[in-house]
């Protein structure tokens, strides 16, 4: 992993398979967090010290990957549709799902009864689906995102040619999120929105550079050392800093560029092909993946088990292959779009 690697003469398509690879990556760590959470919230994992640093660790990166991927593009779609098409676009690949997804995991709670960590009932059918239910809110925050951006380039088109301006524009949103106290009401509905469009702002800076979206980017081994280090202090970092902010935004350019150099180790082995095929399946496994996890841990702790590497595994394993497999239904039957995938 230096900068000695032969990365000359990539194929067209090397492009995607790196960022297909990032996804990949990005997604299994997030079935793993939310795994990993249920475990702590169900009292299955209970060593304090490994509570905080590993939630702090993964959190400091895999979120923030999807709104610089994200950002990497929005040039392209902007580009590609008029401002109103642009925004309906929006609202179909991410605030739809929203909606829909969250009566079905309603739906699915009630079903459920006691045996889920947070129960439902009938009359929470009822309920709004914004402010967004649990992780539902990366579909909103990314919509208020890419909606604010998308039409701040429509209005200054040139913004979509000057990389620096994009740069300054998420220093100023880290500071932003940094030093301004969000009133308590509007928490839920601009929290994350604040907290993570400055990475979307980055994401469109990356977007403009040439030399990073084509996946030719060195892999020097510091920044792994560097990363390591700023994931084990994440736990130290108080979130709503500047210093926090900064040390999310190196561990997320690093995560990414080990996402471009695994993609070129693994190019055509069967591990590469497999996290490229998740990263183009992440709306399905995100949208789903708590339901196969949940129901994991429910069929577990029934038959008595609780060992947490166990629960673990098998329930990030359900995680994936679960969504994977509806993923593959739905192709089959022309209903992914009606799932929101």
């Amino acid at each position: 992993m230096n900068q000695t690697m032969d990365y000359t003469s990539p194929p067209p398509k090397a492009r995607l398979d790196w960022v297909d690879t990032a996804r990949g990556l990005a997604i299994v760590l997030v079935v793993f967090g939310h795994c990993w959470r249920g475990l702590v919230q169900a009292g299955i994992v209970t060593n304090q010290f490994l509570i905080r640093h590993v939630d702090d660790f993964i959190y400091m990166f895999h979120m923030n990957a999807f709104f610089v991927l994200a950002g990497c593009f929005l040039t392209r779609h902007v580009q590609k549709a008029s401002a109103s098409g642009f925004v309906w676009r929006q609202v179909a690949r991410l605030l739809y799902p929203m909606v829909l997804w969250t009566y079905v995991f309603i739906g699915l709670r009630i079903l459920a009864g006691d045996s889920t960590n947070s129960q439902s009932g009938l009359s929470d059918l009822w309920t709004s689906p914004l402010p967004p239910l649990e992780h539902m809110w990366f579909l909103w925050a990314l919509f208020i995102g890419m909606t604010l951006l998308g039409l701040l380039m429509k209005l200054f088109p040139a913004l979509t040619t000057h990389k620096r301006i994009w740069y300054a524009i998420a220093l100023a949103g880290l500071v932003f999120w940094a030093v301004v106290d969000i009133p308590l009401p509007l928490i839920p509905w601009l929290g994350e929105t604040m907290r993570y469009t400055p990475f979307l702002a980055f994401g469109v800076a990356l977007g403009l550079s040439t030399k990073w979206m084509s996946g030719r980017y060195p892999l020097p081994m510091v920044s792994l050392i560097v990363f390591l280090v700023l994931g084990f202090a994440a736990g130290y970092l108080p979130i709503k800093s500047l210093s926090h902010g900064t040390a999310s935004a190196v561990m997320t350019v690093v995560f990414l560029q080990m996402a471009q150099w695994l993609s070129h180790w693994w190019s055509g082995k069967t591990l590469g092909n497999v996290l490229q095929q998740l990263g183009r399946m992440t709306m399905a496994i995100f949208l789903a993946h708590t339901i196969f996890s949940a129901a994991t841990r429910i069929v577990l702790l029934k038959f008595g088990v609780n060992d947490p590497i166990v629960h673990l595994t098998l329930g990030t394993a359900t995680g994936v292959i679960g969504p994977t497999v509806m993923y593959h239904f739905a192709q089959r039957l022309n209903l992914s779009r009606i799932l929101g995938f």
